[in-house]
């Protein structure tokens, strides 16, 4: 069964970097980028999405580790007030 979804895997990624080389190859036109004071004179269009899409996911990432810690320590929260709970009444 494993090996089976291993294929699936290799065969889905094998067709996205397809897709994605398709991309890359169609979007070779030198573009400029400016923001703030830095300027970029000269890159290619998809280095320039590539590189926006990195820092989405990355933002979106840490945006998930800080949201899922803040969960994590509240339930570790109400775990422990329900255990203090539980001894005070056993005494």
């Amino acid at each position: 069964m494993t090996k089976v979804v291993n294929t699936i895997r290799a065969i889905i990624l094998f067709i996205l970097l397809f897709f994605i080389l398709i991309f890359c190859f169609q979007n070779r036109q030198e573009v400029s980028i400016q923001f703030l004071k830095m300027k970029i004179e000269s890159m290619p269009l998809f280095i320039a999405l590539f590189a926006t899409l990195s820092t989405g996911l990355l933002i979106g990432f840490l945006g998930g580790m800080i949201t899922g810690s803040k969960a994590k320590r509240a339930a570790l929260r109400k775990e422990e007030t329900r255990a203090l709970r539980e001894e005070k009444n056993d005494i």
